[in-house]
Formats: structure tokens, C-alpha cells, sequence
């Protein structure tokens, strides 16, 4: 009985030292088609490597106000940053979503509800 308890426990312990040591960050599991994550550091609920980080370039039609862009930026959950730059684009977004369909849902929304006119999209791979 005590092997078995033992066995039992050891992915657990694996887990728990992986956070603790700085190896892993978060971890999910699939529970019936569902993602499940759990980060120990709480927060938004956003794990720090699941789903995808993305950057986007933005540039804004020439009418469109950028006081407007900000306050959709800021009311968006995917958006974590919006920040003012120089060069072709006006802004870069640091996104976080949860896969590929809300990634394409959010850059059709920033195209017809952002005043959005142009982005260039970079996915982060670590």
C-alpha cells in the first residue's frame, strides 16, 4: 500500500518542484476535451506559455483617432499591451489568446471595430 501511494504522489511532487524551481511556470491538463490551467502565481488567469503570444503591428486608417484605438486596446482581455511606436505602423499590441480561432477573431475585430487600416502579425515562440 505505501508503493502505491507513493507512485501516486510522484507526478504531484514532480509538478510542485518544477513550479517551485523555475522550471515550468504553469501546466495544463485536457479533461474531456476541455484545457484546464493552472498557474501558481494567480492573477488574470492567463498561464505564461499556454495559448499564444502574439505581437501585432498596427497602423490606423488616417481617421481614425487614436484615443478611440487605445480605449478598444484597453477594453480588450487578449490585449496586454498597447504601445505607441515609430515607423510604418502606429502601435504595437502584445496579445495573449487562448489558440489560433481567437487570434483570427481578434485581428478581424481590430480591422472592423478598431479603426484599424493595416497589421502585420509575429507570433512569440517562447
Amino acid at each position: 500500500m505505501t508503493q502505491r501511494a507513493a507512485q501516486a504522489t510522484a507526478p504531484v511532487y514532480f509538478v510542485q518542484q518544477t513550479l517551485k524551481g523555475g522550471v515550468a511556470f504553469g501546466y495544463f491538463a485536457s479533461l474531456q476535451g476541455r484545457r484546464q490551467c493552472h498557474s501558481p502565481q494567480g492573477g488574470n488567469g492567463t498561464v505564461p506559455g499556454a495559448g499564444l503570444q502574439a505581437f501585432i503591428d498596427v497602423r490606423l486608417k488616417p481617421d481614425a483617432d487614436s484615443r478611440s484605438f487605445l480605449a478598444w486596446a484597453q477594453d480588450n482581455p487578449a490585449v496586454r499591451d498597447a504601445v505607441h511606436v515609430t515607423g510604418p505602423y502606429d502601435y504595437l499590441l502584445n496579445v495573449r489568446v487562448p489558440g489560433m480561432p481567437a487570434l483570427d477573431a481578434l485581428l478581424h475585430q481590430l480591422k472592423t471595430e478598431s479603426g484599424a487600416l493595416q497589421t502585420q502579425t509575429r507570433l512569440a515562440l517562447r
